[in-house]
């Protein structure tokens, strides 16, 4: 996923798989326009609780280069110029007015208004810089995540990546095979196997 050049990146993936993480370091501190690098870069999610897992990965990782945190703006400035800024999907208008390099739609399959908020907030945010996106999430049916997901090899600049939870090397096969034995199959395949089902959302 790191080594793709496609600018807009759309990753169906699996629970537990580690999206969170790995699009975190991304934003963060992976080679190119990162928050490290000095560049303005900003994080989604359909809420303030799924926000906050981010914001304690971020703290972390970036703790020695932090130079201030404005919990009450959800934004960090660290040392190197960079700036990461937080925002939930509720607002209609979530990172309308700045510019950035990177961006992050965490759990974008969950977000009611995620079709509203992408093409008349969020899109334009990338334009000064023509900064790159990554939309990750669990599917959840055939909904606006699942619309981006299909321009992927479609769309030029567009990529679509099926990441199942088997991915993860921390999972344990056996704990993979008993929840493919517990649970219904359609339930398993869009949680464990990261595939869009029709009926999904219910």
């Amino acid at each position: 996923m790191l080594s793709d050049p496609a600018r807009f990146k759309v990753a169906s993936c699996g629970r537990r798989f580690g999206k969170t993480r790995l699009a975190g370091y991304w934003a963060a501190m992976a080679p190119g326009r990162s928050a490290l690098a000095g560049y303005p870069v900003a994080w989604f999610a359909p809420t303030y609780k799924i926000l906050l897992d981010a914001w304690g990965q971020f703290e972390r990782n970036l703790k020695p280069v932090i130079k201030s945190v404005n919990k009450a703006d959800r934004r960090m400035v660290l040392t190197t110029g960079g700036v990461v800024d937080f925002w939930t999907l509720e607002d209609e208008d979530a990172g309308r007015g700045r510019k950035y390099a990177r961006i992050v739609i965490d759990e974008a399959a969950h977000a009611r208004k995620l079709e509203q908020v992408w093409t008349r907030a969020i899109l334009p945010t990338l334009s000064d810089l023509r900064g790159e996106a990554w939309l990750i999430s669990t599917p959840r049916g055939g909904n606006y995540f699942k619309v981006l997901y299909d321009l992927g090899g479609k769309s030029p600049g567009w990529a679509a990546i099926t990441a199942p939870t088997s991915a993860n090397p921390r999972i344990h096969p056996d704990e993979i095979e008993t929840q493919r034995l517990m649970l219904p199959a359609r339930i398993f395949a869009q949680e464990f196997l990261a595939e869009f089902i029709a009926d999904g959302a219910g």
